[in-house]
């Protein structure tokens, strides 16, 4: 109702249609879930926001004489009206970011009015503000909750990850905390909660702040963040771009006791913890963009995540040997953005800590893997060493145990090399780190016991020494450019292709499909080959999902709209996204490949192609696949052209003749057999004898175990993304809480 009376307001009224047009650029990535239309959203913020100040300042009338003020609503009082009222309030109590108006929040129908007005007096007239306390803060928290859901659900963080980010990142409770990036509060409410059990409430509220760059959010969190020990006291919360804070920024609190405003200067932080926004390169927003681009002292790639410039820069508003604990998308695992990112938090900080879940993911809305940072911003203070941790439990086990939890937390605090039920850990100094990266692994390997690979490095080499290695054809469009009916189009125009690797099903490869590569003008084309000229005319007016025609977003500088130059020519190719099977193909003549394949054709005619082929089938190169790449939220590998040419295999410059031989001969066996899992191969006899074979002719059978133990572990963690964290264990548990519970308060009542 609100969304179709704001759109007919826009019609005449173009300010309107702006303003919620930049709105959405904003925050349209929060959104893209369960929102499509920007009205629609913004609607939803509209009722959401008169929602909370209504309910909220009935809620505070026991504590505040001018919540009072908000008894005035009723059916003759318009939203222009109610704003000032709402201000009248804020003058005197503060909870600005609660109480204060957000644009357009007056363009309203006049049956949503009459229903907010109803929510009003049924609060007025029940009396909210004589429900017992305790009731009145779980009905709030289960509202709040029940918002976060709403508003973004699908990054809200759980409570017992915020716990944890907390208690494993501040390290002095009495040092000034914020979170910048406070959304509707979780991380921030965790803040206050762990100094208030320390330090008690009044030293907790002056040393616990928290930011947002959106109002809506914001006012939950300030919500959130009131209590009955809190009500008349100062939180620190104001609304600002965590990319403009600055130490000695004024920030204006009114004191709620009194009604005066305070002005405080921003303090640099002993602590900083917070959920970095999951915003990829292509969608950060202009007003964080233009920030950016004044950053010119941070080394970073124009693929970046909104989270690393956001990282970087609040290292400006903490102290010397001060902590930064921040979620984050893993992408920067096993990405080059990712790597100068690493390489920027090494100069600012000691990398204490990276921490994973290794039982589900942390976000179960999102297809999103994220990592916990621990970083400790260097002063009097140099760690050379990085601790990665590897949670053995998931989130639902961390909440109802806190055996579990506190295991975890402790382990961190201590920085201990841990290897139990609740946690693993592996520690590298930072010289390691850069060697192994060196060999072409990815962060995502440093989870796992890898060193052993610096053992090997002198037997080793890349893969583009002998190949050329190739992305497949990306030219968008396989009705055209890989024809289902290629019988019917001139053979002088059809090379043999590969389409779909996921179908193949032993080592030796036959191409499944024709490509179509034509060079030649229409005009040459409709006179002389009349079948390729039907087949590109077919669609020449067609058009891709968004309508725009396919001559005009097919078209390359000097090339054709319909031209397809036949150069990805592939020896040997493997998957771009491998899931349970990781294998190199071999085509018996060579092919042309699709764009979700990567290829590699041999640099010269010396090159033993049978021999590579057979090494690149080795346990130890289907290792370092594993190891170069990350993986994705729905579990499969992420690896690109580019880390697969820096990719090491075994140099087959080592061998002798002998074991040249007995290789390609038992590897002939091998090609035998149908494609099989990792999982099934490191069980087969024949797989286990063929890479027993190969490690043997390189002197290495000894570190078999080390290489199979370290690809079940990286492939273990990989597809637990698949997980949700939300389990059977979860579910049972919190029903038994919510009995015992229910008796504790009946018991309560007896007494």
């Amino acid at each position: 109702l609100v969304s179709e009376y704001l759109k007919h307001a826009s019609i005449k009224n173009g300010a309107i249609e702006a303003e919620i047009s930049e709105w959405w650029q904003e925050v349209r990535q929060e959104y893209r879930f369960d929102e499509n239309d920007s009205y629609s959203a913004y609607a939803k913020n509209v009722i959401m926001h008169w929602s909370c100040r209504i309910l909220f300042a009935h809620l505070i009338k026991r504590f505040q004489n001018c919540a009072y003020e908000v008894d005035k609503l009723d059916y003759n009082c318009t939203p222009t009206q109610a704003n000032k009222i709402f201000n009248k309030i804020t003058e005197q109590c503060d909870f600005f970011n609660v109480f204060s108006p957000m644009s357009l929040n007056d363009i309203l129908p006049d049956e949503t009015w009459d229903s907010l007005i109803e929510l009003s007096m049924f609060l007025r007239a029940n009396g909210i503000n004589t429900i017992d306390q305790k009731l009145l803060q779980n009905i709030l928290e289960n509202c709040i909750n029940s918002t976060r859901r709403e508003l973004n659900g699908q990054f809200t963080t759980p409570q017992v990850l915020a716990e944890i980010l907390v208690r494993i990142t501040v390290h002095d409770w009495t040092d000034d905390t914020i979170d910048p990036c406070c959304g509707t509060g979780t991380i921030a409410k965790e803040i206050l909660v762990q100094k208030k059990s320390r330090i008690g409430i009044d030293k907790a509220i002056k040393t616990s702040w928290a930011s947002d760059k959106y109002k809506v959010p914001l006012q939950i969190a300030n919500i959130s963040l009131t209590s009955s020990d809190t009500f008349n006291k100062a939180n620190r919360i104001f609304q600002k771009n965590a990319l403009s804070l600055c130490a000695g920024n004024r920030i204006p609190i009114v004191d709620p006791s009194n009604g005066e405003k305070i002005i405080y200067a921003l303090p640099l932080f002993g602590s900083i913890c917070s959920n970095l926004p999951f915003v990829s390169f292509e969608s950060i927003p202009r007003d964080d963009r233009n920030y950016i681009e004044t950053c010119t002292q941070y080394r970073l790639d124009g693929k970046s995540d909104l989270s690393f410039s956001v990282a970087l820069h609040l290292s400006s508003i903490l102290k010397e040997d001060g902590y930064l604990g921040i979620i984050t998308s893993n992408s920067w695992l096993g990405t080059k953005s990712g790597e100068l990112f690493f390489n920027e938090l090494k100069r600012r900080f000691n990398i204490r800590q990276v921490h994973i879940s290794g039982k589900g993911r942390w976000f179960t809305n999102a297809d999103i893997v994220t990592t916990i940072l621990i970083l400790q911003k260097k002063g009097n203070i140099n760690v050379n060493e990085t601790n990665f941790y590897i949670w053995r439990k998931s989130l639902s086990e961390l909440k109802f145990n806190g055996y579990y939890k506190n295991k975890l937390i402790n382990a961190a605090i201590l920085n201990r090399n841990e290897n139990n039920e609740v946690v693993n850990s592996c520690i590298y100094d930072q010289d390691e780190i850069e060697e192994l990266k060196q060999l072409g692994l990815s962060y995502n390997s440093l989870f796992h016991d890898v060193k052993w690979v610096l053992d090997l490095k002198g037997i080793l080499c890349p893969i583009s020494r002998f190949f050329n290695v190739l992305r497949g054809s990306r030219r968008g469009w396989d009705k055209l450019f890989f024809p289902e009916n290629y019988e019917l189009i001139e053979e002088e125009f059809l090379i043999p292709a590969l389409f779909n690797g996921k179908d193949v099903d032993f080592l030796s490869v036959q191409p499944d499909r024709m490509g179509f590569c034509c060079s030649k003008d229409m005009d040459d084309l409709e006179k002389n080959y009349p079948q390729a000229y039907r087949h590109i005319m077919k669609f020449k007016n067609g058009t891709n999902k968004t309508g725009e025609p396919l001559s005009k977003v097919l078209k390359r500088s000097n090339e054709e709209w319909y031209e397809m130059k036949p150069n990805e020519i592939s020896d040997i190719f493997t998957i771009m996204n491998p899931n349970d099977r990781i294998f190199f193909g071999r085509f018996q003549t060579p092919s042309f490949i699709n764009q979700r394949l990567i290829g590699f054709k041999s640099r010269d005619e010396d090159v033993d192609v049978e021999l590579c082929h057979a090494l690149m089938n080795s346990v130890i190169m289907k290792f370092f696949i594993e190891a170069v790449g990350f993986g994705r939220g729905l579990g499969v590998l992420d690896i690109n052209k580019k880390n697969v040419a820096n990719c090491l295999m075994l140099n087959p410059m080592f061998l002798s003749e002998k074991s040249i031989v007995k290789i390609k001969t038992e590897f002939k066996k091998i090609c035998n057999k149908p494609i099989i899992s990792i999982e099934e191969e490191l069980i087969d006899d024949d797989w286990i004898k063929y890479n027993m074979i190969i490690l043997e002719a390189f002197n290495i059978s000894s570190y078999y175990s080390k290489i199979t133990d370290s690809i079940k572990s990286l492939r273990k963690i990989r597809k637990t993304a698949r997980e949700m964290t939300t389990d059977t264990y979860s579910q049972n548990v919190d029903s038994h809480f919510r009995i015992y519970e229910d008796i504790e308060d009946r018991i309560a009542a007896e007494i």
